[in-house]
């Protein structure tokens, strides 16, 4: 007796499974890229952020606008203490997320990158008690920033 059916290799088989294999590992590798491209741009703003707050800090007299870019995904970016009660709708989540001696965060902390959702700015004081947040505009920010002759640290002003 004849038996006809659909008779598949052994080498075509092993070929499905290891395409499948490459694109699953192009997808992942290029999910990866863009959390290390998140993280770069994290680690860019607040060094940029670090740098101006330096420089005004080492000034007698300061008072300046700063316009920084900020990673993408990012909504607004909050600056203050959130271990003090804020009514903002964001505190939840920055409590959540934040870690109590910083005083910057990214907003929503899932779309940045995580291991720099929030970081502690050195020399900086704020005009407010609580959070504030700054929305984002087309991936960049403005803040204001001021600080007298006998001021300790920079002021970040509402």
């Amino acid at each position: 007796m004849n038996k006809r059916g659909f008779e598949i290799s052994f080498g075509f088989i092993f070929s499905v499974i290891l395409i499948g294999a490459i694109i699953f590992t192009g997808f992942y590798a290029i999910g990866k890229f863009l959390d290390v491209r998140k993280c770069a741009e994290a680690g860019i703003f607040y060094n940029d952020l670090q740098e101006a707050i330096d420089r005004a800090w080492n000034s007698e007299i300061t008072k300046n606008t700063l316009r920084l870019s900020v990673p993408s995904g990012v909504e607004k970016v909050c600056f203050g203490d959130i271990s003090a009660p804020s009514n903002i709708p964001e505190y939840s989540d920055l409590r959540t997320y934040g870690e109590l001696d910083s005083n910057i965060f990214f907003y929503p902390y899932r779309k940045s990158c995580a291991e720099l959702g929030n970081r502690k700015i050195e020399h900086v004081g704020f005009d407010f008690s609580g959070v504030k947040c700054f929305e984002t505009a087309s991936g960049r920010i403005e803040i204001k920033i001021e600080k007298e002759s006998t001021d300790g640290l920079v002021r970040v002003l509402e």
